[in-house]
This record gives C-alpha cells, sequence and structure tokens, in this order.
C-alpha cells in the first residue's frame, strides 16, 4: 500500500487550525473551510492528518488526538475530544492568583446573560483544585451581587425597574430604567439603560443604587440601544484564526490576511476595554491602525510590565 502524502500546506495549517478548534468547541467543515479561507477537502485531509498525530507518554507510544469520528464522517463536523498535548498540561497559581480568578469569575457569572451557571462551575472548579492543593483562597463577593442579579433578570425579561440612586453631589432619586445590559470597567459594575424620565440612555454604577424593583415595561417605547453613543474610532487589527474567534464580538468586517491569518475591522466605544481584549489574545493579534491606537497599546503594555 503506497504511503499517503500530505502537501506542505496541511502541515502549516495543523496548528493555527488546532486552536481554533479549541476556541470553536464544536464546528462544521465547510465553516472551518471559510473561515481559513481554504477548500473543504484540505481541511478534512489536516483533520485526518491529526488524528495520526500524538505526544510521547511515559511508556514511548504516543497519545494521539482524538475526534468524533462518527460526526465527522456522518455529518462533516470537526470536534475534539482529546488533547494529548493540553489535557494534562498543569498550571501553577499562587493563593493570590487563585483568588484574583475566582473572584473575577464570579463578578463575570453576575452579568453574563446566558453563561452564568457555566462560569460560576468553572469558578467553582478553579477553587476546589486550590484547596486541593493546599492552598487557601479568600474571594469576596461583589459589592452589589443582589442588585446585579436583579438588573439581569430585568434585561433578560425586557423589564422595566425603579430604584433609588445615590449621586455624589445629591440626594437620593427615584429612578425608572429599562436596563439593556450590564458591564464592568475598571472594577466598577454598571449598568446602561433607557431613562424613562429623561427620555434618553443613561449609565448608572451598580454600587449606589438601592431598593431595585422590576416593574412592567410601559407600552410604546421605542429606543435605541447606542443612539447616544458615537463610535471614537475604528481599529485595523491583524489576528491570528484563533485570536480573531476571540474577538468576533468586536468586529465589525473580516477578510482573510496573506498568512493565513485575518484582517479586522473594530469599530470601537470604549477604546480601553478593546484593547484589552487586543492584548488578552496574547500577541496573537496586533493593531495596525490608527497611530493612536497602536501607540495606545504600547502604553498599555509598558504599564503591564511595571
Amino acid at each position: 500500500m503506497a504511503e499517503q502524502r500530505y502537501p506542505e500546506e496541511t502541515f502549516a495549517l495543523l496548528t493555527p487550525l488546532v486552536h481554533y478548534l479549541v476556541a470553536a468547541g464544536s464546528v462544521d467543515v465547510d465553516e472551518a473551510a471559510q473561515h481559513f479561507d481554504t477548500t473543504p477537502d484540505r481541511i478534512r485531509r489536516a483533520v485526518r492528518l491529526l488524528s495520526l498525530t500524538g505526544v510521547p507518554n511515559s511508556w514511548g507510544d504516543p497519545t494521539m488526538f482524538d475526534f468524533d469520528f462518527e460526526a465527522f464522517e456522518h455529518e462533516d463536523r470537526i470536534e475534539i475530544k482529546y488533547l494529548p498535548a493540553l489535557e494534562n498540561a498543569t498550571v501553577k497559581l499562587s493563593p493570590r492568583e487563585a483568588a484574583a480568578i475566582v473572584t473575577g469569575l464570579e463578578r463575570l457569572a453576575l452579568i453574563a446573560d446566558d453563561e452564568g451557571d457555566r462560569i460560576q462551575t468553572l469558578a467553582k472548579r478553579v477553587r476546589e483544585a486550590t484547596v486541593a492543593n493546599h492552598l487557601t483562597v479568600a474571594a469576596q463577593a461583589a459589592t452589589g451581587d443582589a442588585t446585579v442579579r436583579s438588573v439581569r433578570r430585568a434585561v433578560q425579561e425586557g423589564a422595566a425597574m425603579t430604584f433609588r440612586y445615590r449621586k455624589p453631589d445629591s440626594d437620593l432619586e427615584e429612578r425608572r430604567v429599562i436596563p439593556v445590559r450590564l458591564e464592568i470597567h475598571d472594577e466598577i459594575t454598571l449598568t446602561a439603560g433607557y431613562d424613562l424620565d429623561r427620555g434618553a440612555m443613561r449609565t448608572f454604577r451598580i454600587d449606589r443604587m438601592d431598593d431595585v424593583v422590576l416593574v412592567e415595561r410601559p407600552h410604546g417605547i421605542e429606543f435605541h440601544e447606542d443612539h447616544d453613543r458615537e463610535v471614537a474610532e475604528s481599529l485595523t487589527v491583524h489576528a491570528s484564526a484563533a485570536a480573531a474567534l476571540s474577538l468576533a464580538a468586536y468586529t465589525s468586517a473580516s477578510e482573510p490576511a496573506d498568512d493565513g491569518g485575518r484582517i479586522l475591522a473594530i469599530d470601537v466605544w470604549d477604546t480601553q476595554s478593546v484593547l484589552r481584549a487586543i492584548m488578552a489574545t496574547g500577541g496573537e493579534a496586533r493593531v495596525l491602525a490608527p497611530p493612536s491606537a497602536v501607540a495606545a497599546v504600547g502604553r498599555l503594555a509598558r504599564a503591564a510590565l511595571r
């Protein structure tokens, strides 16, 4: 039987394909081909080659990549069941690092619309793994958790809410708002919503809200969520295939790059949040333009190294 040969470009696809599949979870062959601007047959060849790839274990035999081949052969869908290079990787965290991760996950779970339970489960796993390694984690719940839960429920149900709001320069005010989203900026939890009394979008700090009560949304109220928000600028970003997937929520347009990555157009409302998301890709995404954003990334990187 003749030895099966794979073209060089198939080997070049392997590493970015693995990162893409890890980020995507389960993906159709055609969708993966479109993402990498290649043919479905080339994606299938790469998957079959990956199935022959592995990492040597302590007995000398390789531990292989494993796919759901039933789905691959009959549904043309790719799903990795086992990653030999990653499954047994060990990450060591100090108690301070573990506490920061758990606290961050728990705060993220509060504002996540659909993934809150999964994020809470992940936080629990991190906490249990840390305790199992005889480390102590003390993570205090974020201030205003009950308020956040009420606001999140109002967002999910499309309801309005009433609350008392404390402004630094005035007494408590009664406010009526239709909340549309929760945000965290510089460790401050905020909600943005349509203020029924002022007829405009407003942003409120959760820690200044008291006595939140959900009420029925008034009929005939129409507004545009981002009506009062102007785009600060548009960024041009070069990203690897995996990084492009992680930045998809920010991306307004995407096209293939010559090196197999993607060129992204990102409309920016909050420059710092977007730049931090880009830096979180670990060098897999790079701002190309405008020069002001390139300089801002440099400043953030230098600040992180201090």
